[in-house]
This record gives structure tokens, sequence and C-alpha cells, in this order.
């Protein structure tokens, strides 16, 4: 068999964009696509990042090029105008999917510096709120690794539709909501 297999490494140690859930995914997918200057930047360079290495596959492309191309191709509204052709020819839903209608904000329990966010457990918690089969339920993150916060300000928003996938969720992240804070003497900078 022969297979060309590339690996493009990755940074992990957070969520990427905000959303955790197919809703917010999808929001957050289409606020980039769109050029939206509140889309979260790590997730258009990520989709840049991917979308160069694709592009190089291309023989005719020169190597290092595809990343330029990538971001014309964003920039320019070609990619959103392909996104929608794409989503005209699945058949476009009449009504836009929203985020589920149970919201709850989980707050920091004190003052600090996000020093590191579990990624596993934030997967685990909207899961609990109903994701993906709930395609409303999820996480939205409003704080990234090297934020200050103060305590009582939100880390993120749980949403789901059913009322037992939310009570799960809410509890399960009041007891362990995955996210550590440093002390806020300490430069978001150290803990990059």
């Amino acid at each position: 068999m022969d297979l060309h297999v590339e690996i493009v490494v990755t940074d992990g140690s957070q969520p990427i964009g905000r959303g955790i859930g197919p809703v917010l995914e999808a929001r957050d997918v289409m606020a980039v696509l769109a050029g939206d200057t509140s889309a979260p930047a790590d997730l258009r360079e990520k989709s840049l990042q991917l979308a160069a290495r694709v592009i190089e596959y291309d023989p005719a492309v020169r190597g290092g090029t595809g990343y330029e191309r990538a971001r014309h191709l964003l920039d320019s509204g070609a990619a959103m105008s392909s996104m929608q052709k794409i989503i005209e020819a699945q058949g476009r839903a009449a009504t836009t999917p929203s985020p589920g209608p149970l919201k709850a904000e989980v707050l920091a329990h004190a003052d600090g510096v996000v020093a590191s966010v579990d990624c596993l457990r934030i997967a685990q918690l909207a899961r609990l709120a109903g994701a993906p089969l709930d395609r409303g339920a999820g996480i939205d993150v409003l704080k990234r690794i090297g934020d200050r916060v103060e305590a009582g300000e939100p880390l993120y928003r749980i949403y789901s539709a059913g009322e037992s996938h939310f009570n799960f969720a809410v509890e399960a992240a009041e007891q362990s909501n995955g996210f550590s804070l440093a002390s806020a003497g300490i430069p978001s900078r150290a803990l990059e």
C-alpha cells in the first residue's frame, strides 16, 4: 500500500475556538468563514495551517505558499461561498439552530489567572449536557489560559435542551469545573 501520511502537531492544552457541541462549534466555524472580528483567532489559525497542508499536496503549488493561498481563499469570501454551496446541496435547514434553552454559567471561585484547562473534563461536561445528540447542548468557553479572572466571573456556559442532562452537567461542573487558577500575582506570560 503506497500511502503518504503527514501529521500536524497542534496545541491541545485548551479547546480550540469557544464552542464544544454541534451548534456552538458550527457558530465558531461560520464566524471564521464570515471573517467576523469576534471569531476565535485560534480556530482561524489552526484552520489556515491545516488548509495550507492540504493545498500543498497539489504538485503545482510551491512548498510554503499554501498558507497564503488558504488565507486568500478565506479572506476573499471564497471559502464561505464554497461552504454555502455545500449547505445548499445538503438541504439548508429552515431555521438556524441555536444553543439549548437551558443555560448556566460556571463561575471562578477565586481571583487568579487561568493556568490550565482540562480538555477531557470540559468534553465530559459537554456530553453530560447532551452533546452531540442534543445539537444545542454543549459548553461555550469564555476564558482562556493566561486570562485574569475575578471570583464570580464566568469561565464558561453550559447549554442543554434536556433538564436531566442539564442538571447532571451543572452538578458535575460544581464538583470539578476543569479550570485551574494560579495566583493573580503571576504574570500571564509565565503560564504559557
